[in-house]
């Protein structure tokens, strides 16, 4: 992928999914990342297999609709934005 497809794919991310709610439970095991008065799930970290869910319908498929991007590369810089962003490392 291309840096500048990179850089739109982040611009997009912080407009659409910058205010997000997070909720923690099982004792901080999993995190959870959600719009305020949504029922959708947006993001998902279980800690202890380090795994994580990204929306496909609400966050992956618009990205990939939008820019043409391979799905392993944009899930990727999705995940590692979400990480960063809401500081869940």
């Amino acid at each position: 992928m291309d840096e500048r497809k990179k850089i739109l794919i982040l611009k997009f991310l912080e407009i659409h999914f910058s205010n997000l709610e997070i909720k923690e439970f099982k004792d901080g095991k999993y995190k959870l990342l959600y719009r305020n008065n949504s029922k959708n799930n947006l993001y998902l970290l279980e800690r202890k297999n380090n795994s994580t869910y990204i929306n496909k319908e609400l966050v992956m498929k618009p990205i990939l609709n939008m820019f043409s991007t391979n799905y392993n590369k944009t899930y990727e810089i999705v995940n590692e934005w979400f990480l960063k962003k809401y500081n869940i490392l």
